[in-house]
């Protein structure tokens, strides 16, 4: 790491020349006039995806056990699509503002009540934005460098931001934040996608060989650092905050001891953030958006998990990223702070600090492991053996003898006490524990009943290893099947290719913790064996929906849906050796290109048969991220046919680049260097555009296909929330009680006077709740949504179609 590395102000430099050009004058591009981007929104985290799509398929990232690579021979090209990813990374993680806040981070929240923290030095009530600037400052120190002084890191990025520059940006700092999009929103299939992003640029700029045109952006080691911080706040975030019981949003404390059979936890598909008014950036609450767990989301997830543990573990031959992930710089605050008195006293105990000795001098005579006469009792002697418990329990006792976090579900905690209360009785036998050391034994139990102080969570393992028994436990039939939502009280049995090409990717990331997890390749070889029986078929074809009640396909997928499912059977092939499942993907592979992909034009189309396409960045980084699936397993035309789609996208791929890749800001030219990528200035919007990757590309004219259904959760349930949600949703029953927070909660009749069944499948007319949206007088009540406009015709015939199509759960 270079000290001589500095700069004053993020400009998201990046490699001068990567674009091809000079950077001294030119003749612009002429405009493709099919491809075109559509309005100035960026996709939050569906465009990380793409970054992390990029990065990948450019072979930035280290080679690790269980991940395909590629190798572009049109190195400019490759050069290219780099300066973009990189762009983008900076300017959505670290500048353009478009997130929550790190302040309110789980992980700065926790550095906070640390003892010898600072405090609250400016007034504002807090002492999070001290905290947050102090590690800011321990990261600039450990690279070696200092901050720069524009920086807007995000914790989670908005389910919809804007590209828009909020005001002028000054040529010498191009680091203006961005208007504020689809605020307050986040969904988390982007998360997932916004952490692999950070993950694979982090750790390709922390690697001892670095790909030269990454070692040559300035303070790369601070970019990185400050990008992989994000990751790691991601997750602790996650599990601190964002689980749902089934009510509320809540925390996973101890994620080893997750078992989902004994208690449902699950992340949800979308959620809702708040912020102090009076704090820009700080986050205050989470709730629920949409409570039901989604397999796309589940599988982003898990794909980091398996990730983020790689880089963790002893596996990654890197030991300067191994060692950022153990603590440095990210663990605890610079000890020159013990002057201050800010933070708490949260000191942890663990079993070495008391109740080692306590147990074993007060309790191990008759509660050893090795003691013969009674060989059945509770032994007390060793940390495993405590957790244990009793080996001759009571059948029917539902009182663990510890309950991490909770002494009053704890049996060791009331065996203790003087006088406890029936049926528990007080030990040891014949005497009473000092109150000084039953304390111990509490504030242990309180404390998770710890082991060591290894924070949590264990990076990436806590991760992929809940995500994976969510998975199994909600999401995975007995035969393999894999559901593609499960709205907290069943599965919703339908499947698509979307979710299920995902979750095989996801899957196959996760092949070096075989040891942790240890049912994983089987678990592999059932979904991956359903997808190949009842996805997919020899022609190479893919099914748009898949029935599992009734064991019914329809449809042909459209580009997303083959792309994915044709990445996921050539990740699962691959990590399996499965001959089988190879000659399947190979045949999904090579009608990608014949089917799909236009050489003409060198872009695919969204339909087999379709002219136009829409391209979301999400669309795009399946399509890539087959392509890379496909050059591992040496399919012919792969790499050409990836090569000849970029450099079709790349004039339309992102709304403009900065100073320092060839543009100059305000020189008059839309673009300077001639490669199709217009000046921010010029880019649209008032003050100009960030170099952020577009929200949607269109080809032509596309149009939906003729079998596309209406769901519940892409169209039911969104359109219920904007119109419904506020008196209907999330334990806000107004109107008897009455929730339409799943299909199966708004079919319930609250009025019993009422003979009209709420929904009637197939028939919309005698159904109850649209008899509601569209008559001015229904027969029992007021119209709904009460005292505001009446839902718009199209969200009337949404719900029409819906409930003709049989008003199904998916």
């Amino acid at each position: 790491m270079h000290r001589s590395h500095r700069l004053t102000a993020l400009t998201l430099l990046v490699v001068a020349g990567c674009s091809g050009g000079t950077g001294t004058g030119g003749t612009p591009l002429p405009p493709n006039p099919a491809l075109r981007s559509e309005g100035a929104r960026t996709a939050g985290g569906e465009a990380d995806a793409f970054a992390a799509a990029l990065l990948l398929s450019t072979g930035i990232p280290a080679d690790r056990m269980g991940r395909a690579s590629l190798s572009m021979t049109d190195t400019a090209l490759r050069a290219k699509l780099i300066a973009m990813s990189v762009s983008h990374l900076q300017a959505s993680g670290l500048t353009a503002g478009n997130g929550a806040g790190q302040m309110g981070s789980a992980l700065v929240r926790r550095l906070a009540a640390e003892p010898g923290a600072p405090v609250d030095r400016n007034g504002n009530g807090t002492n999070l934005d001290e905290v947050l600037a102090i590690h800011y400052d321990h990261i600039a120190q450990t690279a070696g460098g200092v901050l720069p002084s524009v920086l807007r890191p995000i914790l989670f990025p908005w389910q919809d931001g804007s590209a828009d520059f909020a005001s002028r940006a000054d040529p010498t700092s191009p680091s203006e934040p961005t208007k504020p999009g689809q605020t307050g929103r986040i969904d988390m299939a982007q998360v997932g996608h916004a952490m692999l992003a950070r993950l694979m640029l982090g750790s390709a700029m922390l690697r001892e060989n670095p790909d030269p045109k990454i070692e040559s952006i300035p303070d790369r080691q601070i970019l990185a650092l400050l990008l992989l911080h994000q990751v790691v706040a991601m997750e602790e975030t996650l599990f601190t905050n964002l689980f749902m019981d089934g009510a509320v949003l809540t925390g996973l404390r101890f994620p080893t001891d997750y078992d989902p059979a004994q208690r449902k936890l699950w992340v949800p598909q979308a959620i809702d953030v708040s912020e102090d008014p009076k704090v820009p950036g700080l986050v205050t609450a989470y709730s629920i958006r949409d409570r039901s767990s989604n397999l796309e989301a589940l599988a982003s997830l898990m794909r980091v998990g398996g990730e983020l543990s790689f880089l963790a573990s002893d596996e990654n031959p890197d030991e300067g990223v191994r060692e950022v992930f153990r603590g440095r710089p990210f663990g605890p605050l610079p000890k020159t702070l013990g002057e201050e008195k800010g933070g708490g006293d949260n000191q942890i105990i663990t079993w070495d600090d008391g109740p080692s000795r306590i147990l074993k001098l007060q309790c191990a005579g008759c509660h050893d492991s090795n003691y013969k006469p009674e060989p059945g009792l509770f032994a007390a002697d060793s940390y495993d053996n405590v957790h244990k418990g009793s080996r001759n329990a009571r059948p029917g006792s539902k009182t663990p003898i510890i309950t991490r976090g909770d002494p009053s579900k704890s049996v060791l905690y009331y065996i203790l006490l003087k006088d406890p209360p029936f049926p528990f009785v007080q030990m040891p036998a014949g005497s009473t524990m000092p109150k000084r050391d039953t304390d111990v034994i509490k504030k242990w139990i309180e404390d998770g009943a710890r082991n060591t102080v290894a924070g949590p969570p264990r990076i990436g393992i806590d991760l992929a290893e809940t995500m994976f028994k969510n998975f199994v436990a909600m999401h995975v039939g007995p035969k393999g099947e894999m559901f593609e939502r499960h709205d907290g009280e069943s599965p919703v049995p339908f499947t698509n290719p979307v979710a299920t090409g995902a979750a095989l990717q996801a899957l196959a990331s996760l092949s070096h913790l075989a040891g942790e997890i240890s049912d994983w390749k089987d678990v592999l070889e059932q979904v991956a064996g359903f997808a190949h029986d009842n996805l997919t078929n020899a022609k190479g074809e893919v099914v748009r929906s898949f029935d599992i009640a009734n064991g019914t396909a329809s449809g042909t997928a459209d580009l997303l849906g083959h792309a994915r499912m044709t990445a996921g059977l050539l990740a699962a092939s691959r990590v399996l050796g499965s001959a089988s499942l190879a000659a399947r993907a190979e045949a999904l592979a090579k009608r990608l290109i014949t089917g799909f992909f236009d050489p003409g034009r060198a872009t695919f189309r969204s339909e087999v048969g379709v002219a136009g396409a829409r391209y979301t960045p999400v669309v795009v980084a399946s399509v890539v991220d087959a392509l890379r699936e496909m050059a591992e397993a040496s399919i012919v035309g792969a790499v050409v046919t990836l090569e000849g789609f970029m450099k079709a996208l790349v004039p339309v791929m992102v709304f403009s680049e900065l100073s320092g890749t060839g543009e100059i800001l305000g020189d008059g030219i839309p673009d300077t260097d001639s490669n199709g990528i217009r000046e921010p200035a010029l880019a649209g919007g008032e003050f100009g555009r960030a170099p952020v990757f577009t929200g949607e590309i269109k080809d032509g004219v596309h149009a939906p296909p003729a079998d596309a259904v209406i769901t519940w959760s892409k169209h039911i349930q969104p359109l219920f929330r904007a119109s419904c949600g506020r008196c209907h949703m999330n334990g806000s029953s107004q109107g008897d009680g009455y929730l339409l927070d799943t299909p199966a909660l708004l079919r319930k009749t609250i009025n019993a006077n009422n003979p009209m069944a709420m929904i009637v499948p197939g028939d919309p007319d005698n159904s109850y709740l649209y008899r509601k949206l569209v008559d001015r007088r229904p027969a029992f009540g007021v119209q709904m949504p009460e005292q505001q406009p009446p839902l718009a015709e199209h969200g009337k015939a949404l719900v029409r179609r819906w409930i003709l199509e049989g008003a199904t759960r998916r």
